[in-house]
Formats: C-alpha cells, structure tokens, sequence
C-alpha cells in the first residue's frame, strides 16, 4: 500500500459489509465530504480526533 510505504509502518485493513455496523456507518459517511453531517462532526470533535500531521500534510500536498 501506498500509505504504509510513505508512512514507514504496517497497515492492517478489516473490511466489512457496506453499512454493517454502526461503525461501518461512520466511516462510510466520514469517507465523503457531502456525507460528513453535523452528527459525524460531533462525535468527532467528543472523541478528540485529530489526524496525525503525517497524514493531513499528505493529503494537503496531494502525495496520499
């Protein structure tokens, strides 16, 4: 994988049935910017998440 290699580290994906489980949900609405609601924005903001810096200046950068 692409992001395992410019991050130096091993990526373990768990795949599950589209919309299977609420997490699934989540990150399937998080996974696109006209789906990413109030409700994902805010279970966000309580959990604290931040992306690493490694990953948002990729993204930036358009390298990731």
């Amino acid at each position: 994988m692409v992001l395992s290699a410019y991050i130096s580290c091993n990526v373990h994906v768990v795949h599950l049935p589209r919309v299977s489980t609420w997490d699934a949900i989540v990150c399937d609405n998080l996974s696109r910017e006209k789906t990413t609601g109030i409700k994902e924005k805010k279970l966000l903001a309580k959990v604290g998440f931040s992306a690493p810096e490694v990953f948002t200046n990729g993204l930036e950068l358009g390298n990731l």
